[in-house]
């Protein structure tokens, strides 16, 4: 039996791709960045009911709370590679990856946290740290002066 790769190879920095976005149609996603098994995308809130073989990307947006309409975009998303390939990607055009478009990357490559995989547990990173900062119950001292777990 020969195991199935996706190779993140098909896809290009820049890239404006139509994508299924579930029941409602389809969306726009930029691919911002391409790591080791995982493919940043932004996702435009601009919907099609059908799949749009051209677009105009100075129409795309990400919403706002003031903006008129349903529906807002998201400016960074590091999806699995495997999570970017469900969502039926198809080529449009490609443009420049601008540095504004780079800053939610950026963060997230910081945090160390890793990719969204919808369905997966999602987990966070392995290391031991805590979201608060503080220790984790076997950590904490117990009456004995020992740890929790002692």
């Amino acid at each position: 039996m020969v195991a199935c790769t996706i190779s993140e190879n098909r896809w290009q920095v820049g890239g404006l791709y139509s994508i299924r976005n579930g029941e409602s149609g389809f969306s726009i996603a930029k691919v911002l960045a391409i790591d080791p098994g995982v493919v940043s995308v932004r996702i435009y809130k601009q919907t099609f009911p059908h799949r749009p073989k051209q677009i105009d990307p100075s129409a795309l947006t990400l919403g706002g709370l003031n903006e008129k309409g349903m529906g807002f975009g998201i400016g960074h998303l590091p999806l699995t590679a495997r999570a970017f390939e469900l969502s039926f990607p198809v080529f449009i055009m490609k443009q420049e990856v601008t540095d504004d478009e780079l800053v939610g990357y950026r963060t997230w490559k910081q945090s160390g946290a890793g990719p969204y995989e919808p369905g997966a547990a999602n987990e966070p990173p392995a290391g031991g740290d805590e979201p608060s900062g503080g220790p984790s119950p076997s950590e904490e001292p117990s009456p004995s002066g020992g740890t929790a777990l002692d």
